[in-house]
């Protein structure tokens, strides 16, 4: 499998020989049939993240060299392909480190041809010199590769490459032994800039001379294409344009400025008879506004004149009018003077007669006065009354301004008032910080008390207290059961305001029981799942293997602080003498020595997932367990990832794994630093499904390590079951996290315990609601043959037993009498300490 790499020069360039090998045989690679398509494009963008130079930016890490092996893999059966891409000059080391198999084509151009490039992109800002550091990283880059591997790269000017396409294949098909074809290519002809350009970017690179001993050295590390390629002094970049060929540009050059002073000649003068005839315009609409003003005022005095004239030949004839009328009323005012004369003779008579009635009138007019006169006396009175209440407003308005000044004298007041208040405010602040101050103190005192007795409960973890036991049994109960209720207990890290409990003795063996009230507290956070509401949990170990198996997979589903409460009660019963009849002290004692033979089982008080994480590739769930114990041994908190790499679609689970992050140190006595990812260092164990595992790993880690994983891997498939319960939900479902577990957990089996193994490797786990409970019962079958052993090594004969409860008593004539009840602790008494 031949591959071609082809990168260095201008995307432009780069494109063209691509297409040419393309033609001539050379196939495009595949891309990667996933959920979203991936090509060698793709992977650069996302390899480097971001835009670099030639040198710069770190190495792909592991995940892009997986992806990089998918990408190779799916092409391996294609005899010659390849890709061209400006971004891989960065990575020229890590693809040559990466395939063997890889040649690389690598094309360069002059400083010339790069300055022309950005004159003719950017003219009106060029930046010459970050050009020339751009081409120097980038050729320096190429020409230190092609000498550090001769054999497997070409060194090729860009546009000597594209000009002539059959020399370029006959040198790779020499160099390589490539099997090109020669179809009908025509010769490319790159675009080249005028000489004026050139000649300018050849005056732009004379003005960096530490540049001049890079292209001396690419003009003789360079492979040439044919024997006419440009000798040596060309390819230097001496300014070679011909003298007419600049004279030529000038020329065209001059012509377009004074073409362009001509044209902006002809543009000033037509916009200096643009605002004349605008200046015109304005000046005829302003004559014309002038004449539509003295027109309207003509208009106007003409229809004056015509009223006028209207009005006054309507005057005339009124006069007219009037005269006629003046005469008539003169003939008839004659008559109407005689026929006054007439009425005046009469209107003497009437003269008299109403003389007479005025006289009757004017004593009429004498009572309307004193009336007046009356009337006027009382709106007199109505005034001074007025007035009255006008000065009794004015002393109610004076009395209501003492008012407003008495509330004034108030409100000063009232602001003495409140800056005292202020002041003491701002005391009872400084008493509140100084008693907050003292408030740290103290729970910085809590705290170091905390810690003490957290130093205390490590070094003693069988400490526990209580503040008083009693008997709940009558003597009318069952002989071999009682029930006991002790208060104010600590057993552990945790506090039972009370406790009920029960033992049992049968057949000379101790029992240890509590009942699970329904909707009561229940003092067990865990309790097993075949116990429920109404249920009894009996600790009691028996001899028969099947029992003694039942019992110790129910009991390894008690968490830390339930497995505390069960070690302290039988020891706290032990503790008081005079509590128990013999038999049952000694049944007790067995049961103690048993139970301090227990195996060590991982058990935990609570469970957080601290993250989910789900890439394309790459699944983890971010465990954090509370209050842990194993054995004798106590964590504050373990943290955990479980994890799977290479989720694709339809095969989850077949790389599992189990991380351990440096917080983990404190747990595990062999932890070391295996990998690092973006959380930081860890330890990590892989599988492989259907049966392998990082066995390299696994034995650098000491037995009690191993012993604690083991243990994890037990009880994870339970605990996974437990998070949608508390309330914890994950974007995958947790069956399939569920299956992976009991799956490693086969796995660590098979491989560390081979005699045992039950099925071979490639038998299938069942379902994973019945598995995770399988392989727990297999975990704890050492367990059950070393308390079965324990069990039988302490073993004594069945004796006949009256009352096992009872302590007989002698009478005076030595007759046995009634055997009595246990006895009861009623009264409180001081708080004792019992350890084991």
């Amino acid at each position: 499998m031949n591959i071609l790499c082809i990168t260095g020069a201008p995307e432009t360039a780069l494109q063209n020989i691509n297409n040419m090998l393309q033609l001539a045989g050379m196939a495009a690679p595949k891309k990667l049939d996933r959920q979203v398509a991936l090509d060698l494009a793709g992977w650069h963008k996302k390899a480097l993240g971001r835009s670099r130079d030639a040198t710069g930016g770190s190495q792909p890490g592991r995940l892009w060299d997986q992806l990089a092996a998918d990408l190779f893999l799916a092409n391996i059966d294609v005899p010659l392909w390849g890709w061209s891409d400006k971004r891989s000059t960065a990575l020229l080391q890590y693809w040559a480190d990466f395939e063997p198999g890889v040649r690389f084509v690598l094309l360069c151009d002059t400083p010339r041809q790069a300055l022309s490039r950005l004159i003719l992109q950017a003219p009106s800002n060029v930046d010459v010199a970050l050009e020339l550091r751009n081409w120097h990283a980038t050729h320096q880059a190429l020409l230190s590769f092609h000498l550090r591997h001769p054999q497997r790269s070409v060194l090729l000017w860009s546009q000597e490459a594209v000009q002539k396409p059959e020399a370029l294949l006959q040198q790779l098909r020499d160099q390589w032994s490539l099997e090109l074809a020669s179809p009908e290519l025509p010769a490319g002809q790159a675009p080249e800039p005028d000489a004026l350009v050139q000649h300018l970017a050849q005056n732009m690179f004379l003005q960096y001379p530490e540049f001049e001993p890079l292209l001396q050295e690419l003009v003789v590390s360079v492979t040439p294409l044919s024997q006419t390629s440009p000798d040596e002094e060309q390819l230097a970049e001496t300014d070679g344009s011909n003298p007419q060929e600049l004279l030529n540009a000038y020329r065209v050059l001059a012509d377009r400025s004074a073409e362009q002073q001509s044209l902006a000649a002809a543009l000033n003068s037509h916009e200096r008879e643009l605002r004349q005839a605008h200046e015109q315009t304005q000046a005829v609409a302003a004559h014309n506004k002038a004449l539509g003003q003295q027109l309207a005022q003509v208009r106007s005095e003409r229809e004056e004149q015509t009223l006028g004239r209207q009005r006054a030949e309507a005057e005339l004839a009124e006069a007219k009018h009037t005269l006629e009328l003046h005469g008539q009323q003169l003939s008839q005012a004659q008559q109407e003077l005689e026929a006054a004369l007439a009425r005046l003779k009469s209107h003497e008579k009437r003269l008299s007669q109403i003389s007479q009635q005025l006289s009757v009138e004017q004593q009429g007019h004498a009572q309307v006065r004193a009336t007046l006169e009356a009337e006027r006396a009382a709106t007199l009175q109505k005034q001074l009354a007025a007035e009255k209440c006008i000065a009794e407003s004015k002393q109610q308005l004076h009395a209501e301004q003492k008012s407003c000044s008495r509330a004034q004298t108030q409100a000063l007041q009232a602001q003495e008032e409140s800056l005292v208040l202020q002041q003491q405010l701002q005391q009872t602040q400084e008493e509140l910080e100084t008693s907050f101050l003292q408030q740290c103190k103290l729970q910085d005192q809590l705290k170091t008390v905390q810690s003490s007795l957290q130093r205390v409960l490590q070094r003693n973890p069988d400490y526990c207290d209580f503040e008083m036991l009693e008997s709940l049994s009558s003597p009318t109960d069952h002989p071999h059961e009682a029930h006991w209720r002790v208060r104010g207990l600590y057993a552990g890290s945790r506090q039972y305001p009370q406790v009920d409990f029960f033992t049992v003795l049968h057949q000379g063996s101790f029992g240890l029981g509590i009942e699970r009230k329904v909707g009561d507290s229940s003092p067990l956070q865990h309790w097993p799942t075949d116990v429920a509401e109404g249920g009894r949990l009996i600790l009691k170990i028996e001899r028969d293997p099947k029992q003694l198996k039942a019992l110790v997979a129910m009991l390894m589903e008690l968490s830390t602080s339930d497995w505390d409460l069960l070690q302290a009660l039988p020891k706290l019963l032990a503790a008081q003498p005079g509590t128990l009849t013999a038999e049952w002290a000694t049944a007790l004692q067995q049961h103690r020595l048993l139970m301090d033979r227990w195996p060590p089982a991982l058990r935990f008080d609570t469970v957080r997932l601290v993250r989910e994480q789900v890439n394309v590739d790459y699944e983890h769930l971010w465990l954090r367990l509370g209050d842990v114990s194993f054995g004798a041994q106590r964590w504050p908190h373990l943290e955990f990832r479980l994890a799977c790499a290479n989720t694709q679609e339809g095969q989850f689970g077949q790389h599992p794994k189990l991380e351990f992050p440096a917080s983990a140190q404190s747990v595990f006595k062999g932890w070391f630093e295996e990998s690092a990812d973006d959380f930081g260092p860890k330890l990590e164990l892989r599988f492989a499904m259907p049966v392998s595992m990082d066995r390299k790993v696994w034995a650098r880690l000491p037995a009690a390590d191993q012993q604690l994983v083991t243990a994890l891997l037990a009880v994870l498939p339970r605990l996974l079951a437990s998070l949608p319960a508390a309330g914890i939900s994950t974007q995958r479902a947790i069956q399939q996290w569920q299956t992976m577990a009991t799956n490693m957990l086969r796995v660590l089996r098979e491989l560390t315990a081979p005699l045992r193994r039950a099925t071979p490797p490639a038998v299938a786990v069942a379902s994973p609601i019945t598995a995770p409970m399988a392989l727990e019962t297999a975990y704890a079958k050492p367990m059950v043959q070393a308390l079965a052993a324990a069990s039988s090594s302490l073993a004594t004969p069945a004796a006949a037993q009256t009352d096992p409860m009872r302590r007989p008593a002698q009478t005076k004539s030595g007759t046995q009498a009634k055997p009595s009840t246990p006895r009861k602790k009623t009264a409180p008494r001081k708080a004792k300490a019992v350890r084991a």
